[in-house]
């Protein structure tokens, strides 16, 4: 919608095009589907509804970079104890059918961004699941099946038998939408809610686990990929 608003700045005859109600309806349409409700509260304009209205942006992906100081090994010598600087971010793509890919890597983005090109992906720290939107907040919530093969990487590359699943792991994330300025719309995530819950196969027991949303949490900020633009995933019906 960012290069139809550049389309309109052309000439007088696009800028007509361009704010023709129907396009804008459509818009709204696919980002909120039955929820999308009616343009009254923005004075009866779509594009405003699409404009101001909270919801997440496609054309890129969502990141964030944590920093935090560990401790290291003590020296031989017992007198010398090294700090690490340990990096990492979190990048959240999102699709308008629904699904969310997250990953978490030391990678920076011009090198993790690839991984999220696609919905599936064999990567064990890349997770897809499902979204939906709620006011002013995005719920994400993600199942992952933990293999032996996963968990532990010293399985023999000539096994035939398919990895058996060790646990279950259910994740669930709210998060707040925001902009950061007069021009820079719904481009912050700030987390809310985080927390996961883990099924033993072994024993059957469920472990529930709430994340402390302290520093190393940060809000995530968008970043547009220009190559994510380069093709349509579904047609504006």
């Amino acid at each position: 919608m960012k290069s139809l608003e550049q389309l309109g700045r052309v000439c007088k005859g696009f800028y007509a095009c361009t704010r023709d109600p129907d396009i804008w309806k459509l818009a709204c349409l696919r980002v909120w589907g039955v929820n999308c409700g009616s343009a009254v509260q923005w004075n009866g304009s779509w594009r405003l509804m699409y404009i101001k209205r909270p919801h997440l942006l496609f054309v890129g992906v969502y990141i964030s970079k944590t920093s935090y100081v560990r401790q290291g090994e003590k020296n031989l010598d017992m007198c010398y104890r090294p700090f690490h600087l340990v990096e990492y971010y979190r990048y959240m793509r999102f699709f308008i059918d629904g699904t969310v890919v997250v990953h978490t890597s030391a990678d920076e983005p011009v090198t993790a961004i690839a991984r999220l090109k696609l919905k599936q992906s064999g990567n064990s720290s890349v997770s897809v699941g499902r979204y939906r939107l709620s006011g002013d907040q995005v719920i994400i919530a993600i199942h992952k099946t933990v293999t032996a093969d996963s968990h532990n990487q010293s399985r023999s590359r000539w096994a035939k038998s398919p990895p058996s699943p060790i646990m279950e792991q259910d994740f669930h994330m709210e998060l707040q939408i925001s902009g950061t300025g007069h021009r820079r719309h719904h481009n912050q995530l700030t987390w809310i809610h985080y927390a996961v819950n883990t099924t033993y196969r072994s024993s059957g027991q469920t472990v529930c686990s709430q994340f402390d949303l302290s520093n190393q949490f940060p809000p995530l900020y968008f970043s547009v990929v220009k190559s994510f633009s380069n093709n349509a995933t579904a047609p504006l019906e």
